[in-house]
């Protein structure tokens, strides 16, 4: 009995040691991957890309989600455009305040995306502006739930390297985090969340998105208006630069429902382009303006979603613009964002990002994008959206 005790008991000592090892070597896997460079897909266009941040103050509209009722609706903005001159180094991922805060807020689970500080970008900070022969298209980009605007770099490089102008706010108290110029540091509120837990085509949670949608179509209408101004100012790099009659607004998740609510009623959207987002809100009005949303693989949805595709479904059914509705196999949610590039395996595994290549993904979106800019913003010609039909 006792030389069995004795085998159990070395037995389990093998076992625990090997567990202590597979932990170790996991985490010294994981360090080594967090620390290591990634640099951002090539952009593919004729120029070198530029980028300004700004922190806006839209006087207009309180901050619902403050506290204070006179603190008014601020926005930390990043805008991407095409450049000629390049700077001594690119732009650091994002703005270094905010950076630092981020990896500082991280902890354990920072380890299973790469390190912020270590992406390398292809924009160049407060870069000359490309002479271009005509006015530079606006695009307005918004973040999904949670995100910031630099989580989508690889699709506004992109397009800033095709001649367009890319503005995104990271949307304030629905931002993970955000961090103002003055070292303000602002979290996510509970009161600006979706509920959990509830049926998401119930009154309770459709009027909380409808509320909330409500103010990032604000914050759309109220990047339009700033671009505006930009263009309207004689000593800005922008006067006279800027066409802000023709607007394509983008959004990933529910940035894209905003998305296609805003092209509802802002006559200077001409193009609106959903990346996987639900459309919540109004389903008696539809679009104005052409319209496409680029899904995830439907083998990656889970719980509700059939239900809430069937609301969707109706929304296509009664538009009156042309409306595309397409899908990108091996995609999950998450890869229409830089978090297809960023994330660890253990992403996948909970289905955050799908099976594709981060890079194909992300490609084959821009290049669906890339058709409904081009056709319906600056008039192209285009073939990659033959025969592609509503829903």
């Amino acid at each position: 009995m006792k030389g069995t005790l004795r085998v159990v008991s070395i037995l389990l000592g093998i076992a625990a040691a090997c567990a202590t090892a597979v932990v170790l070597g996991a985490g010294v896997y994981l360090e080594a991957w967090h620390n290591a460079a990634l640099q951002l897909p090539d952009p593919p266009g004729p120029y070198l890309v530029g980028r300004v941040s700004y922190d806006w103050v839209d006087p207009a509209r309180s901050e619902a989600f403050a506290g204070h009722p006179a603190e008014k609706r601020e926005l930390m903005v990043l805008a991407w455009y095409p450049a000629d001159r390049a700077g001594a180094a690119t732009a650091p991922y994002m703005p270094e305040r905010w950076q630092h805060q981020a990896e500082q807020e991280s902890g354990i689970g920072g380890l299973l995306t790469r390190r912020l500080s270590r992406i390398q970008t292809h924009s160049y900070d407060h870069a000359a502006l490309a002479d271009l022969p005509g006015p530079l298209p606006l695009v307005i980009l918004e973040p999904g739930f949670g995100r910031s605007s630099a989580d989508y770099t690889t699709i506004a490089e992109h397009l800033a390297s095709r001649g367009y102008l890319v503005l995104s706010g990271s949307p304030t108290y629905m931002s993970d985090l955000v961090v103002f110029d003055d070292g303000r540091v602002v979290h996510a509120s509970a009161q600006a969340a979706l509920p959990e837990g509830v049926d998401p085509l119930s009154p309770a949670f459709m009027a909380q998105a409808s509320a909330l949608l409500e103010i990032w179509e604000g914050d759309v209408t109220y990047l339009i208006d700033r671009a505006e101004s930009l263009d309207a100012d004689p000593n800005g790099a922008f006067y006279g630069r800027i066409d802000t009659a023709s607007v394509g607004v983008i959004g990933h998740s529910f940035g894209g429902a905003a998305a296609y609510q805003v092209c509802k009623t802002d006559p200077r959207c001409k193009v609106a382009i959903d990346l996987d987002g639900t459309l919540y809100g109004d389903s008696t009005t539809v679009s104005a303006v052409p319209f496409m949303l680029i899904g995830a693989d439907p083998s990656h949805a889970r719980g509700d979603a059939g239900r809430v595709d069937g609301y969707t479904r109706d929304i296509f059914a009664a538009q009156t613009q042309p409306a595309y509705h397409v899908t990108i196999e091996g995609a999950a949610h998450f890869n229409f964002s830089d978090l297809a590039l960023r994330a660890s395996v253990a992403y996948r595994l909970l289905g955050a990002v799908g099976s594709i290549d981060g890079r194909e993904g992300l490609s084959i979106a821009n290049r669906y994008i890339d058709e409904m800019l081009g056709k319906y913003l600056e008039g192209q010609p285009s073939h990659g959206l033959d025969g592609k039909q509503q829903w």
